[in-house]
């Protein structure tokens, strides 16, 4: 089943948000270092970190999409932020 069929099927027709959120550097890092839950050391990951926050500020925004900086957010203030985005529909 391809996403666009998934997405009729649940109602949500064309209405897709395309978001990158990206905190800080610094706060992503934080976050990775005292998540808890994993079964590996999540240090492993700060370099892949590092360098798509390096990517992410040289890159424009893909059309449509939105980029949030949830730095001072919690999951759930995200989460609302995100709902209230105005919908923008890329057809191409």
């Amino acid at each position: 089943e391809t996403i666009g069929a998934a997405l009729q099927r649940a109602g949500l027709g064309d209405r897709v948000i395309g978001v990158i959120l990206h905190p800080s550097r610094e706060v992503a890092l934080d976050r990775n270092r005292t998540r808890e839950g994993k079964d590996f050391d999540t240090a492993i990951l700060d370099g892949a970190i590092r360098f798509l926050d390096g990517e992410l500020q040289t890159q424009e925004d893909p059309p449509g999409w939105h980029r949030i900086d949830n730095s001072s957010e919690t999951p759930t203030q995200t989460a609302d932020r995100i709902a209230d985005l105005p919908l923008v529909i890329q057809r191409g």
